[in-house]
């Protein structure tokens, strides 16, 4: 069964200082490369660790003030890390994203409380839980999804 991982942004727009911030996180966890034909971002690492996301949205400069909302599907590869953790975390927070693990009944871990309004107006249904770090979202895993991190 896979660990998947809905990234969803509940503004519009992304400003060009929240794309630097979020290409920061992805080039500090990786270099992570793009493919534009499968439109994902992927590393894998000595330790066989990694990830893949997803994602129409190119984080670049060329996506800031794109119209479209950001969405990525991310996966663990190797299994949860506390690593994969930090890094989702610190995405979702530089992007301003829920994160929405694959399960049900649905579930969203916000960063920010503004958050909590944006899931229940399109997943009535959702449990909804804050998260205030990496470590935060792998317990959160672990407990609202019986997810194994790895720590």
């Amino acid at each position: 069964m896979g660990r998947d991982i809905w990234l969803s942004r509940f503004h519009t727009f992304v400003a060009s200082e929240q794309a630097r911030a979020a290409r920061e996180v992805i080039e500090r966890y990786g270099p992570a490369h793009y493919s534009d034909e499968s439109h994902c971002y992927s590393i894998r690492r000595e330790d066989d660790t990694g990830y893949s996301m997803h994602t129409r949205s190119r984080i670049d400069e060329t996506w800031v003030n794109d119209p479209i909302p950001f969405h990525g599907l991310l996966s663990p590869l190797g299994g949860i890390s506390q690593r994969f953790c930090d890094f989702t975390y610190e995405l979702a927070l530089a992007l301003e994203c829920s994160v929405r693990p694959d399960v049900l009944p649905p579930l969203a871990l916000i960063i920010f409380p503004s958050m909590a309004e944006w899931i229940r107006s399109f997943q009535p249904n959702s449990r909804i839980a804050r998260i205030s770090s990496g470590i935060a979202l792998g317990n959160a895993l672990e407990r609202e999804c019986g997810w194994q991190v790895m720590r």
